[in-house]
């Protein structure tokens, strides 16, 4: 299983980081709107994403170790249809929990992504990923950001910072 570098930062002022990333020489990527399955894992902490941008589909094992840059690993395959994957899930004994849908404007610059999040019922928020921790640490420093702005909890428990149970929710869309 690979580990994600990668950390997320709330309540972000959109425009003026959008701004920074241009500036910085990011190139902004077509926006994409993804559709999801989750579904619950073996253990606590463990979950299976099925999810699609209209062009590709993934899916995912996620284990979520601890709230920190390399805190997720996971395990990432590409499939080829969408409908089908969650048919043969189902089929299996995996119960979807949830569908939800998420919108992202993606930057990239070299191999740094960094991407603004927007959720149904919750702010946009950032997400700085790369293939080195000290990557994201310095992104983090040169978009004016400190440790202090940053979690790695999973999308639930950003749900629940804003009072929202992501689990009340089996469609969440906008």
């Amino acid at each position: 299983m690979k580990t994600e570098f990668e950390i997320k930062v709330l309540d972000i002022d959109t425009k003026d980081i959008e701004g920074k990333l241009r500036q910085a020489g990011f190139t902004q990527q077509p926006p994409k709107a993804f559709r999801r399955y989750v579904y619950d894992a073996s253990k606590p902490g463990d979950w299976i994403r099925l999810r699609t941008d209209g062009t590709k589909i993934t899916l995912t094992f996620k284990s979520f170790v601890e709230n920190a840059i390399d805190g997720v690993r996971e395990l990432e395959v590409e499939v080829s249809d969408f409908d089908a994957t969650n048919e043969l899930l189902e089929a299996v004994g995996f119960k979807a929990t949830a569908y939800q849908e998420n919108r992202r404007s993606l930057y990239v610059l070299d191999d740094i992504e960094i991407s603004v999040d927007e959720w149904p019922h919750i702010p946009a928020y950032l997400e700085i990923e790369a293939k080195e921790k000290a990557t994201v640490e310095t992104w983090l420093k040169k978009l004016g950001l400190t440790n202090a702005d940053t979690t790695s909890e999973t999308t639930a428990e950003v749900y629940k910072r804003y009072g929202k149970n992501i689990n009340t929710y089996d469609r969440l869309t906008f």
